[in-house]
């Protein structure tokens, strides 16, 4: 025969277990939620900027646009700020998410966007430069998209197992 305090110390113990699991699971799935919405965040941000740029590209520099133009390159500019500034938040705030040749995709991103003609006056409208910006965008898009894959899937067995080694008690001797 059990003594009697072994039922409600059973039944606690299994309830602060039970708990510690919910919330290991609940910190996981916020940490992954607000990457994938700083990565939201920051593909609209480049899909913006894309299309910015390439109506940019597709009009002539004519006397008659030349205030729209104008415009138009102030705006990438922040454009291209803003971007370089989300992507360093995004690691300060996942320095474990690794984005293959992310350098590359951001610079052939910027230099599509305000490379070549840029701020040349009497420029003619540039149709190569404006599918580049949109190819690179993409590509840039498509390398944060399978990163967040990566990370969270990397997340899911790691996190388990390393929380779950800290929730056993631990050997003494052999």
């Amino acid at each position: 025969m059990l003594p009697v305090w072994v039922v409600p110390l059973v039944t606690f113990a299994s309830a602060v277990l039970a708990s510690l699991v919910a919330f290991g699971v609940q910190r996981w799935r916020y940490r992954t939620d607000r990457l994938a919405a700083a990565i939201d965040s920051l593909c609209n941000e480049i899909n913006s900027a894309a299309d910015k740029a390439t109506a940019y590209w597709l009009i002539d520099d004519t006397a008659q646009d030349r205030g729209k133009i104008r415009l138009a390159e102030f705006e990438l500019v922040g454009r291209q700020s803003r971007i370089q500034e989300l992507i360093g938040a995004l690691d300060v705030q996942d320095e474990k998410l690794v984005v293959v040749d992310l350098n590359e995709l951001v610079l052939e991103l910027l230099d599509a966007m305000t490379g070549g003609g840029f701020r040349v006056a009497d420029r003619p409208l540039d149709l190569d430069r404006a599918a580049r910006v949109q190819a690179a965008a993409a590509r840039l898009n498509g390398a944060l998209r399978v990163a967040l894959s990566r990370r969270v899937r990397g997340w899911e067995w790691r996190a388990a197992l390393s929380r779950l080694g800290r929730l056993l008690p631990k050997r003494s001797g052999p």
